[in-house]
Formats: structure tokens, C-alpha cells, sequence
């Protein structure tokens, strides 16, 4: 809220935010519940199957940039 003081949005931006207000509670309704149907063992995967696509997009821009 604080970068509202700061700049007043166009009209496209209020829908967005209201769009967001709506999706953020039926995401972590649906975290919570994928949460408690996978056992630990595959969140882990899951994660550090993210922090390594992560990792190498990170490295692959890096990487492009230095080279271009």
C-alpha cells in the first residue's frame, strides 16, 4: 500500500489488484490443501526441483548477458 501514496495508478491497475485480492486466498486454500495430500518427500523434490530450474534460468541470463 505504501506506493500508492507515491503514484496514483491508472484505471487498469485497480482491476489487476482487484483480480490479485481474489486469486491470493484460493491459492493458499489450494496450497494447504496439496499440502496435506503429499507427504514430505515429494515437497522436497518439489522445491528443490524449483530452486534448480531457478538456479539454471538464473545462470542462463547472467551468462547471455555477459556474452552479448
Amino acid at each position: 500500500m505504501p506506493w500508492l501514496l507515491l503514484v496514483r495508478p491508472a484505471g487498469n491497475v485497480w482491476i489487476v489488484m482487484a483480480t490479485c485480492l481474489l486469486a491470493i486466498p484460493s491459492g493458499v486454500w489450494l496450497g494447504w490443501r496439496l499440502h496435506g495430500k503429499l507427504d514430505q518427500q515429494q515437497i522436497y523434490r518439489a522445491c528443490y526441483g524449483l530452486l534448480v530450474a531457478t538456479a539454471l534460468k538464473l545462470l542462463w541470463d547472467g551468462v547471455s548477458g555477459y556474452l552479448a
